[in-house]
């Protein structure tokens, strides 16, 4: 009986409402400036660091290299 609900009423969902009308739109890309990209993307002080100052791009690396560590553990594998 719930098989025969969900069935008609997807049916009728398909013909009120066609996937067409319910995929979303496909938005243009806009072009984007190779400065912008730099000055908005790339620049990160604290894990680059500023002139004088070292940063963290060590620490990011190690912290990444634990965790695909972990991932390799058995004890990772159960949490999914």
């Amino acid at each position: 009986m719930r098989q025969a609900i969900a069935t008609v009423s997807m049916g009728l969902g398909l013909m009120l409402f066609p996937p067409q009308i319910i995929m979303a739109q496909q938005l243009p890309l806009n072009p984007v400036k190779p400065t912008e990209i730099n000055s908005v993307w790339g620049e990160d002080a604290q894990i680059w660091g500023t002139s004088g100052e070292a940063g963290d791009k060590w620490s990011l690396i190690r912290a990444i290299s634990y965790s695909l560590r972990y991932l390799d553990t058995p004890k990772a594998a159960f949490l999914t």
